[in-house]
Parts: structure tokens; C-alpha cells; sequence
């Protein structure tokens, strides 16, 4: 429609009611913190406190886990999970390990929304020296 008024002409345009020619966008919302991925675990080591018992320590790099799970293989390749652990304690002991035995540990963090990626692996073989004295190796399984 062409309207003229005062030597100007207003052009108006009239649209359909759901024609519009601006659309809303929604603004994606922002992650919950349980939402986002949670940080691995880091600086898993491993140390012998008695004949068969591994003490495992880690640093915990999240924080909104629900807790930890530690896996355990004797292979490096075929990992089960042998416990959970609560939110915030960063340490294990898994007891009556046998000796001779080679023993690779991993850790990672869940919560609600899921587990974040594995720490680093380490390893500890118990080899008998005398009868109840036991010595391990340990090394970083990068």
C-alpha cells in the first residue's frame, strides 16, 4: 500500500500473521557443571606396603565426580574393574595380590553424566626374594 502525504510516499507492507521476517533464535544453554566432561585423574602411582598389597595414589583433577573407578589387568590389555572408590579420596589399596604376579592399574573419574578418560597405567610385579620378604618393581606403563 502506497500512501502519499505531504509529497512523500510511505510505502507499508502488510505481512501474513505467521510470516515474520525476523525469527527468534533460542540461545543454547549453558552446560550444567554435572554436564560437562570431567577431568581424568593424573600422577597414578603404585607402592608395595606388605607382602600382596598395592597402595595406589592419584591426584584428582575434578570437581564434580561422584567418585573413582580403579581397574586392574594382568596383561595391559584386558582392564576389569575391581572397585569404586567415593568422590575426593585419591587412594586404593588392593590386597592378596600373589606373588610372581605382574599387576597394571588404571584409574578414572564418573559422575551422573558419565567418566572422564583413564589416568596414566602403572605397573608393579611382585617377585619373591626370601621366604616373606617380597620386592616389587614399579615403572610408568605410558
Amino acid at each position: 500500500i502506497a500512501v502519499a502525504a505531504g509529497g512523500v510516499i510511505l510505502w507499508l507492507a502488510l505481512l501474513e500473521p505467521e510470516f515474520s521476517p525476523i525469527v527468534p533464535q533460542p540461545s543454547p544453554p549453558l552446560p550444567l557443571p554435572h554436564e560437562r566432561p570431567l577431568n581424568a585423574p593424573s600422577d597414578l602411582t603404585a607402592e608395595v606396603i606388605a607382602p600382596g598389597t598395592i597402595s595406589l595414589a592419584w591426584a584428582d583433577n575434578a570437581s564434580d565426580e561422584d567418585g573413582f573407578v580403579v581397574a586392574h589387568s594382568e596383561d595391559k590389555q584386558n582392564f576389569v574393574d575391581i572397585a569404586t572408590v567415593a568422590a575426593d579420596v585419591t587412594i586404593f589399596q588392593n590386597v592378596q595380590r600373589a606373588p610372581a604376579s605382574r599387576n597394571y592399574y588404571r584409574v578414572k573419574a564418573f559422575n551422573a553424566a558419565g567418566s572422564s578418560k583413564y589416568s596414566n597405567i602403572v605397573f608393579v610385579e611382585f617377585y619373591p626374594v626370601k621366604p616373606d620378604i617380597f620386592e616389587a618393581t614399579y615403572e610408568p606403563a605410558y
